[in-house]
């Protein structure tokens, strides 16, 4: 390191300021200094919080007051290595920074870093005078990179920007029309036909024709943040000095894009950003979600309902509640807004208020013409006629009077009721998903119902059910897992995405062999897959005939398959009937010799692994006391040695307490860590971070410590099981690697790895250094 990189860089930072909130100077001042920087920061605006609070108090600096701030920088001698520069309100204002900003970078030959704060999401809140400031400043020649959005690239660059082509147009034309900035960040673009991720682009001048860009896909999150940009650009100014320093030689046309110090910086900015994000999101998600949920038959943290009132008075609060909403929604310029509607099966405690709800339902029928998503009880909906509706949730098709625009049909059966159907069928030639939801794990008895009654055969991308040929006769319309009705209604050659919960518990009956290998070839598109042991027993035999089942099945498939994703159904305590070591190798092997034949898979899970080993008392000893000898490992796990020592739980079979065991700590560990998981769909399993979790290892079947310890056990030591979790499964992750060539997710009990180009294992979240 040179002694350059050692010193502390001193930065002006001219932004917003907020007293309650993060944005501005507020989001960006601290995370710089704790990562080394000198931070001087001027204030463009005084404000009491975001003006998005809906009000706010306070003051702008006006062109002299900054001026006048700059003139006593000056005589006291202050030097900077770089200047940030973000919101500035007026148009004289930023006249004002901009000759500050030339002013220091002419004197001392540094990097001016300049967020041009122009709009967001489609709106401009700056005057048309301000934008063509900024288009000078941005000709000035003295800035060295710019940190546009999405909108503040179309507007100054006049390319609208709405896939990968036309966002490399408009940063090859923003080079064109601002030739003196080397460093171009695209922050985040969003594509109209792909919500679930941004992209952030970057492009570095290499000389006057030679430009190097690239660019980064992220998961979105469906939320709302204020200040993320702020701490972009604060992180992004840091990382960019740092890469720079490092950088050996000089900047060429042969030097390789990956060694380029703008992409490793964004590269260490969005992987940041991010966590942030999704922890700040974790810790309020009904504050930062654009979904958002009435009470009802639970209350979120601070909700309308309390412990401390009647159910009426809380049903009161909520009858205000909707009062409003329904009020609100008469105004078409908010009722036009509404996208989504999800209702759940009781928000009134007393059923007699439930006529507001039919209010509300009408009201939205009448007024909200861009529904897309419809999720509410079935007993609350007499006929759906949205034409803009993509998504619905029902048990009765026949109440679906509209079907245009319908992609994906949820069908749910609840217990003790008949699959009843229409005899004539709505048109569901546009559909691409169908969900089957069967409480008695019978949904194959719909496609038989649907069958019968002439359903035209459906071109799906993503099919789900549950079936399970079990021992009760709950279910007496289709008991047998049978292909034969899927293949009537489905055309199983389109499905790209399939996920089945499946089983069967009948002796001596093979129906589950027989409808996949039926299945299997017929699956030609199939990219993504997801299977659910669905059966209720306590014997690893049975366990493992599954297991072949499902493994014959995946050497059956035709080639393709990137993403896998099988959960099994072991027992919460552990306690599986004939679970010797030597039947845990069989099942081990099985899965060796099968998986590797994957040879196009990207991603895997196994979201119930730890509980699966946690029926084999051998495998989680032995993960306890002969397990990772890191130094971490070695002393963590002692501790949970100590915590078995002192906990006792109470065995229901033998009516009597038992000393806590390792699978009982392990299995009740898996079954928190599975709690992470907060897709609905094992196939979405990446569609959302994973959610935090802890336990405080007491609790489950009585589990407490013995009277006379002094137990130090509590949620703080969930983390470390993690962690040491994590280790454990270094064998597997090593074998996946070695086996899977284009592997590069794995996710297994709530735990994520991704495995990098150069085939380096890392865990995610639960430990920050690579894991092998």
């Amino acid at each position: 390191m040179t002694k350059e990189s050692q010193r502390i860089h001193k930065l002006l930072s001219i932004q917003s300021h907020v007293v309650h909130g993060y944005v501005g100077n507020s989001a960006a001042t601290f995370p710089l200094q704790y990562r080394g920087w000198d931070v001087d920061a001027l204030n463009t605006v005084q404000f009491s919080n975001h003006p998005a609070y809906g009000s706010f108090k306070g003051t702008r600096s006006t062109a002299e007051e900054l001026k006048e701030i700059y003139k006593g920088l000056n005589e006291i001698g202050t030097d900077y290595d770089a200047i940030l520069t973000g919101y500035i309100p007026d148009d004289e204002g930023l006249k004002a920074i901009g000759e500050i900003c030339i002013d220091i970078c002419r004197k001392n030959h540094i990097k001016w870093i300049l967020d041009p704060v122009l709009g967001d999401n489609g709106k401009i809140y700056v005057s048309e005078g301000n934008i063509e400031i900024y288009k000078e400043l941005l000709k000035s020649g003295y800035v060295n990179l710019v940190t546009p959005n999405q909108l503040e690239v179309e507007v100054l660059t006049g390319v609208k920007v709405n896939d990968l082509t036309s966002l490399k147009k408009s940063i090859s034309e923003f080079h064109n029309q601002y030739p003196g900035i080397e460093n171009i960040v695209v922050t985040s673009v969003q594509f109209d036909d792909d919500v679930d991720h941004l992209y952030s682009a970057g492009s570095t001048k290499i000389n006057s024709s030679t430009k190097k860009s690239f660019y980064f896909e992220v998961p979105s999150i469906k939320a709302s943040f204020s200040g993320s940009g702020d701490l972009f650009s604060g992180l992004l100014t840091s990382a960019f000095f740092k890469y720079f320093d490092k950088f050996e030689g000089e900047l060429n046309e042969s030097t390789p894009i990956e060694r380029l110090p703008l992409l490793n910086a964004l590269n260490e900015v969005l992987s940041i950003v991010e966590k942030v994000l999704v922890l700040t999101y974790e810790k309020d998600p009904v504050y930062h979600s654009n979904i958002w949920y009435i009470d009802c038959s639970w209350t979120t943290v601070s909700g309308y309902r309390s412990l401390h009132k009647r159910e009426d008075q809380n049903d009161y609060i909520i009858h205000l509640k909707l009062d409003r909403l329904i009020q609100s929604l008469q105004d078409i310029k908010y009722s036009s807004l509404v996208k989504e509607v999800i209702i759940l099966d009781k928000v009134f405690n007393y059923e007699d208020s439930n006529g507001q709800l039919l209010d509300l339902i009408a009201t939205l029928k009448d007024k909200a013409k861009n529904i897309e998503v419809l999720d509410v009880p079935d007993s609350l909906l007499k006929a759906v006629s949205i034409t803009s509706l993509k998504k619905i949730v029902t048990d009765d098709i026949d109440k679906i009077k509209e079907t245009k625009n319908l992609k994906s049909l949820t069908i749910k059966l609840h217990s003790n009721t008949e699959e009843k159907f229409p005899s004539v069928l709505p048109s569901l030639n546009n559909l691409e998903e169908l969900i089957l939801i069967d409480e008695e794990s019978a949904s194959l008895r719909i496609l038989k119902t649907l069958s019968e009654v002439g359903l035209q055969k459906l071109k799906l991308k993503r099919l789900a059910f549950n079936h399970v040929h079990g021992l009760h006769d709950y279910n007496a319309v289709l008991r047998n897992l049978t292909i034969t009705f899927v293949e009537e209604c489905v055309d199983l050659g389109s499905l790209e995405e399939l996920e089945m919960a499946i089983g069967c518990e009948v002796k001596n009956c093979d129906c589950l062999d027989t409808f996949l290998d039926d299945l299997a070839p017929k699956l030609t598109s199939l990219k993504k897959l997801s299977i659910q042991e669905k059966t209720f027993h306590r014997d690893h035999y049975l366990s493992e005939k599954w297991d072949v089942n499902i493994n014959r099945f995946l050497l059956h498939l035709p080639e393709g398959l990137k993403f896998l994703s099988i959960r099994h159904n072991p027992p919460r305590d552990g306690k599986l009937e004939n679970n010797v070591e030597g039947n845990y190798v069989r099942r081990r092997k099985l899965y060796e010799k099968v998986l590797p034949t994957l040879k196009s898979l990207e991603v895997l899970a196994s979201p119930t692994l730890l509980q699966t080993c946690a029926c084999y008392e051998i495998l989680v000893s032995d993960l306890l006391w002969n397990g990772c000898e890191c130094e971490y490992c070695s002393e963590v796990l002692n501790l949970f040695d100590h915590y078995l020592m002192n906990h006792q739980y109470y065995d229901e079979e033998d009516a009597d307490f038992r000393d806590v065991i390792a699978p009982r700590l392990f299995g009740i560990g898996g079954v928190e860590l599975l709690k992470r998981l907060k897709n609905q769909s094992d196939l979405d399993v990446l569609k959302f971070g994973p959610g935090e979790t802890t336990w405080d290892f007491h609790g489950y079947e009585s589990i407490n410590h013995f009277n006379d310890y002094d137990c130090m056990f509590d949620e703080s030591f969930f983390e470390p099981l993690a962690v040491c979790v994590s280790h454990f499964y270094k064998g597997y992750l090593e074998f996946f690697e070695q086996n899977l060539p284009n592997l590069k997710t794995v996710v297994l009990s709530g735990i994520f790895f991704t495995i990098d180009s150069d085939r380096t294992i890392k865990c995610i979240y639960d430990n920050p250094k690579p894991l092998i």
